[in-house]
């Protein structure tokens, strides 16, 4: 299933220093045994074992910080498997915690001569020794293929206990040492100390509002109570943050190519609004809401300025990556400004206030150092003396900061303790982006530092990717659970809402071909009132192909493309439809004809790693390699989740599934309309979509499997009806169907 891989510890492997010091550690723990053993032995009725300071001094040793080199296996895994295709089945990459356990564990409460091999339990695992995943090397041949690869890890700081309330686990054999040749597992590390963190807040939150002070977290009150919020926002700061969009107008009077004209949906974002308490934006796909929201950032920030006032953003996202998307449209649209202020000096006197051009930019414990902002330390890496986050904050006047939820909470933690999370408000601002994967309690993290009378702005679109849960709960019988659904997104729960708040609507899309943008439209965004359009046009160059087959499937005056094929018995891997788009992908990445590289160009869709797997080691002309490790980069070729946020210039999508039982039985997954959203609104100029006809023809007992498998019909049936091709490849029939123009 690619949750584990199978490593191998092997002397040989690592630098002298690293495997003499494993010896050594083995060499102190078996002392510590002696030790203890000849303590028992003494004391037979002791309830605990006392080594002397002597004896501790002579046995103790620490494995926090070793780096192991670890050799990849793949004899002993469930399935046959390459080690390329090995490592394209598995998530689990550098930066990651695992688990590093033995492949085969002993009770070593039974004596040496009765024990007996045996896989380890879920409960070991959990407390196994954690340790992160710094580097994987992947030796290659002069084909490209992986021959040899290596997992390097580093022991890390072993945490947990009763105080995490079953969040985290403490390690029960943090520092036992290596064996050299012995085979061990690493494992998705199930501690979940954000978990955690989400549940301080969330318990010291309860009791505040059980204590009467239900105002005590802004977002909270807003929730609880959606009429009652204020923000302190006078008639100088709306007539600032209008002024400010009247200066975007005049240079797109002045240049049409300096400033495009943002529509209407847009000029209510930036120019008004200022005073709502809550601001939903809906951002389709290719709208550009994050950089729309940028403007609003700054529109706001100007408003503030006319009324001489401090003004502190906050922009949070859900993940690191998403937070900084939106910190970097911030910059973008700041430089825009410097740009204005050189190149058209009049106008930006009359309509923007010089002080935007210096406010600071933060970001929170950024993964890698973000370019051309203030780049912010977590607060458990700061040296002794040196200033808090928070402190830094609240000295400047102006500022955007860019953070996860997290490291928002650690920051208020860090400045006051985790007793007194609330009630230190230093935000005037805060924009939620990608809500619609950010649950309840994370919300309420990220606006810990939030004003009473601050403004809050959640944006996010519910027809794509919700957040990811393993548990079915519509089916839930606890009350408090589907009264107050905390699992839900906040963009939904806003959304719902009664009277829900304040609502902007984004309709125009940069990225999508028209056609696509109009089946989005009819089929989903209608739903929510929403003119979904576009008025791009560009579309695939023509080529010549021999194979009426390819050429059907490419042809540039149809860019959506349904290939239905006759096989019918795959499930979360489908070898026939990755041989029968092989050719095409062949075409799509060929240097003399189209060139579409893995960066930008092409993009490979399943719903399955298994799928991936398969089709990363078939192709590997479409993946980036790391020129130091080996090991990849990027592929073209991914799941839906990984490909959300991005886009190409053509998108391929293998549906996989087949099989008529598996699809009754697993249907939800791959007919979850927000998916096949997702993976349409990635392509610019050309969508493919493959699948099986028992994907268009299944009839569902189940009424939402039947709903949502309604949408891949009339994909077929409504939009893609002009057949362009129909005849057999490798025995099946095949048919290739093109939108109507």
């Amino acid at each position: 299933m690619g949750e584990t891989l199978l490593v191998r510890y092997c002397e040989e492997d690592q630098d002298p220093g690293i495997a003499e010091q494993n010896r050594e550690h083995e060499r102190r723990k078996a002392l510590k045994e002696q030790y203890r053993a000849a303590y028992k032995a003494a004391n037979p009725t002791a309830k605990s074992v006392r080594l002397t300071d002597e004896q501790k001094k002579a046995s103790e040793y620490t494995q926090i910080g070793a780096r192991y080199r670890l050799r990849l296996e793949t004899a002993g895994a469930d399935i046959d498997v390459g080690l390329d295709e090995m490592l394209g089945l598995t998530n689990l990459r550098e930066g990651a915690t695992v688990i590093l356990y033995p492949r085969i564990t002993y009770d070593e409460r039974l004596p040496a001569d009765q024990r007996a091999p045996q896989t380890p339990t879920p409960k070991q695992l959990l407390y196994g020794p954690k340790v992160r995943i710094e580097r994987i090397v992947v030796e290659r041949n002069d084909h490209g293929e992986a021959v040899q690869a290596f997992v390097e890890v580093e022991w890390q700081q072993q945490i947990g206990g009763a105080w995490s309330y079953g969040f985290v686990f403490a390690t029960a054999s943090e520092d036992r040492p290596l064996v050299d040749g012995m085979l061990y597992t690493l494992d998705p590390d199930i501690n979940d100390i954000y978990g955690y963190w989400c549940m301080v807040t969330t318990k010291a939150l309860s009791e505040a509002v059980a204590a009467g002070d239900s105002e005590t977290n802004t977002l909270y009150s807003r929730l609880s109570n959606p009429q009652a919020g204020y923000v302190e926002w006078d008639e100088r700061s709306g007539e600032g943050q209008a002024r400010f969009y009247g200066g975007l107008e005049a240079l797109h009077v002045l240049s049409a190519h300096e400033m495009p004209q943002f529509e209407e949906s847009k000029h209510a974002y930036i120019a008004y609004h200022g005073d709502d308490p809550v601001l939903l934006v809906q951002g389709p796909p290719g709208t550009g809401k994050s950089y729309s929201t940028a403007f609003a950032i700054f529109a706001r920030m100007q408003g503030a300025m006319s009324a001489e006032r401090p003004f502190r953003v906050f922009i949070s996202c859900k993940t690191h990556a998403a937070t900084d998307v939106l910190l970097e449209n911030v910059r973008l649209v700041q430089d825009r400004l410097r740009h204005i202020h050189e190149h058209y000096p009049d106008l930006f006197a009359r309509y923007f206030d010089p002080r935007l051009l210096d406010a600071d930019l933060f970001r929170v414990a950024p993964r890698q150092p973000v370019v051309g902002v203030i780049n912010l330390s977590k607060e458990a890496d700061k040296e002794k003396g040196e200033d808090k986050n928070a402190d830094t904050i609240i000295r400047s006047m102006w500022c955007v900061v860019a953070s996860t939820p997290g490291h928002i909470y650690g920051m208020v933690k860090a400045g006051w303790g985790s007793k007194a999370l609330f009630g230190h408000y230093f935000c005037d601002l805060l924009v939620l982006d990608e809500a619609s994967q950010m649950n309840i309690p994370e919300a309420v993290m990220a606006a810990l530092p939030l004003k009473p009378t601050g403004q809050l702005i959640v944006v996010g679109d519910h027809r794509q990717m919700a957040p990811i849960v393993k548990h079915s709960w519509d089916n839930e019988p606890k009350r408090t659970f589907k009264e107050y659904k905390t699992y839900r997104s906040l963009f939904v729960t806003l959304l719902e809402q009664e009277p829900p708040p304040p609502m902007i609507k984004f309709a125009e899309s940069f990225r999508l071909h028209s056609a696509m943008a109009e089946f989005l439209r009819r089929e989903i965004y209608s739903k929510d009132g929403i003119r979904y359009h576009s008025n791009k046009m560009a579309v695939l160059p023509v080529f010549e192909h021999a194979d009426p087959f390819v050429a059907a499937v490419l042809a540039p005056e149809y860019p959506i493309v349904v290939v239905v094929h006759d096989e019918a018995e795959s499930q979360t891997r489908n070898p026939f439809e990755r041989e029968l788009i092989a050719p095409v992908l062949e075409a799509l990445s060929d240097s003399a004809m189209y060139a579409l590289d893995a960066r930008h160009g092409l993009g490979v869709v399943v719903p399955h790693r298994a799928q991936r797997a398969d089709m990363q080691t078939e192709f590997p002309q479409l993946r980036v390699l790391d020129p130091e490790t080996g090991s990849v980069l990027l592929s073209a070729v991914d799941t839906v989740e990984r490909f959300q946020g991005g886009e190409r210039t053509a998108v391929v999508y293998s549906a996989t599934e087949s099989d008529r039982d598996y699809l009754l039985a697993a249907g939800k997954f791959l007919y979850d309309p927000n998916r096949l959203t997702v993976a349409i609104s990635r392509a610019k100029e050309k969508m493919i979509l493959v699948a099986s006809r028992s994907v268009f023809s299944l009839f569902s007992p189940d009424e939402e499997a039947f709903t949502n498998a309604q949408l891949w019909k009339d994909l077929l049936r409504r939009t893609c009806v002009v057949p362009l091709w129909e005849g057999e490849r490798d025995g099946v029939h095949v048919e290739v169907w093109g939108n109507e123009m």
